[in-house]
């Protein structure tokens, strides 16, 4: 007799801080001003803050990255 395992999915559902932080490329700061501002929904545990897989990345889908256009250190 054999047993099937059912296949775990690549991308777990609910993501701590430091899982989103690996997954989006973004820093931690910008994890947390994104939770902060309202862009990004999260749960509070007991183990700290989650946040859902499928909110990170649409909101880091749709932020853009590095200064706005125009605004270059070196002109």
């Amino acid at each position: 007799m054999h047993l099937v395992h059912a296949r775990e999915d690549p991308v777990k559902a609910e993501l701590t801080i430091a899982e989103a932080v690996a997954a989006s490329g973004r820093s931690k700061t910008t994890v947390y001003r994104w939770m902060d501002e309202g862009l990004l929904r999260f749960e509070e545990t007991s183990e700290g803050r989650t946040v859902r897989s499928i909110d990170l990345m649409r909101v880091a889908g749709r932020q853009r990255r590095g200064r706005p256009k125009g605004t270059s250190k070196y002109r």
